[in-house]
């Protein structure tokens, strides 16, 4: 993914159905992204920098090989739809109970338990196991 990092007018990148194992940690620059599409890859971990998207609202990342869900996540303060659906997760940061999301979809984990500390409202969507 070279150059990705001059894209910085970007607001949508999809990269689904790609065989990508990682994502560049220039991923951060794209400061105006707002929709970044990862599914269906082979994405094992995420770069701390994924953290530096403040703008994105949608993060799709289902059918990958995530073992874990780096805690800068919990940076993206306008996030309001994370698909998390058919990885490998044991656990979710706490750092996701300080954001705003309405969707949140993790369907298809090895959960060991539910976050008691991400806020459920009435108008939020959760697949738990």
């Amino acid at each position: 993914m070279d150059g990705i990092e001059k894209l910085v007018s970007l607001v949508e990148l999809d990269m689904s159905n790609n065989n990508l194992v990682s994502l560049s940690q220039k991923i951060g620059a794209l400061s105006n992204l707002r929709i970044l599409n990862i599914c269906h890859n082979q994405i094992t971990r995420l770069p701390n920098e994924i953290g530096a998207l403040k703008s994105l609202t949608e993060f799709y990342l289902a059918f990958n090989r995530l073992d874990r869900l780096t805690e800068s996540v919990g940076q993206m303060l306008a996030l309001e739809v994370l698909d998390l659906t058919e990885n490998q997760l044991n656990d979710l940061p706490k750092q996701l109970g300080g954001l705003p999301l309405k969707v949140l979809s993790v369907e298809n984990n090895p959960l060991k338990k539910f976050p008691s500390n991400i806020p459920l409202k009435t108008e939020d969507v959760v697949a738990y196991l």
